[in-house]
């Protein structure tokens, strides 16, 4: 299944910058995370309550999401 990809739209970059400067701390924790595996390829946001309630499945989903765009299978 091809990714589907919102085509870039300059007039949502200043909302995305005040959602990068106010993110929420589950936000701020899971994106912590995210850099620290230094994954190669590009993440849009995720829900706050699901990351708040369950981290581990989220950091889980994300792994196997990336094997599988970069061929990698666990």
């Amino acid at each position: 299944m091809k990714n589907k990809i919102i085509p870039y739209n300059p007039d949502l970059k200043e909302r995305a910058r005040q959602l990068r400067k106010n993110s929420t701390l589950p936000e701020v924790l899971l994106w912590q995370h995210i850099k620290q595996r230094a994954y190669d390829v590009a993440f849009l946001r995720f829900s706050n309550d699901e990351v708040k309630k369950n981290m581990f499945s989220v950091l889980l989903v994300i792994e196997e999401k990336v094997g599988e765009l970069l061929g990698k299978h666990p």
